[in-house]
């Protein structure tokens, strides 16, 4: 895997924000704030070998398409379309 695929994959902390029940479970939330910090840190490696736009624009894309599954698989919320 590259850099790019670790970042996105680190963004999946968000999921941590929605079972942290509404931010009552601190260490949850803490969690969440490594993974979007080590998300951020592995973007800004990928930045080195592609110009920011289309980083930007794949980092966005992939971590909500990332985070959609999650969310129909764990959380069985139904797709629409």
């Amino acid at each position: 895997m590259d850099y790019f695929t670790y970042c996105n994959w680190l963004r999946s902390g968000t999921v941590l924000l929605k079972i942290s029940n509404g931010g009552q479970k601190l260490g949850l939330i803490l969690t969440a704030l490594m993974l979007y910090c080590g998300s951020l840190w592995f973007l800004s490696i990928a930045l080195k070998y592609m110009r920011m736009n289309v980083a930007y624009a794949n980092w966005s894309g992939l971590g909500l398409i990332l985070l959609t599954f999650i969310q129909s698989l764990f959380f069985k919320k139904q797709l629409t379309f």
